[in-house]
């Protein structure tokens, strides 16, 4: 969802998953033990693929308009 939010935002695919990445990251190693960072790659990676869902929608939107 962060994913969707932030190319609608920034129409950047990769800009919102790297603020997650990092985000995570920091807080792996700032509060939560090292077994989180299994979940920091899954989210980061969630965060990826919905950036590219919503920009397909918006491309093929476009092309239909």
């Amino acid at each position: 969802m962060l994913g969707g939010l932030g190319y609608l935002i920034s129409r950047n695919v990769y800009l919102t998953p790297g603020a997650v990445l990092t985000v995570s990251l920091i807080a792996t190693y700032t509060v939560f033990n090292s077994s989180f960072l299994m979940w920091v790659v899954i989210y980061t990676i969630f965060s990826y693929i919905a950036g590219l869902a919503i920009k397909t929608l918006v491309s093929t939107r476009k092309q239909e308009s």
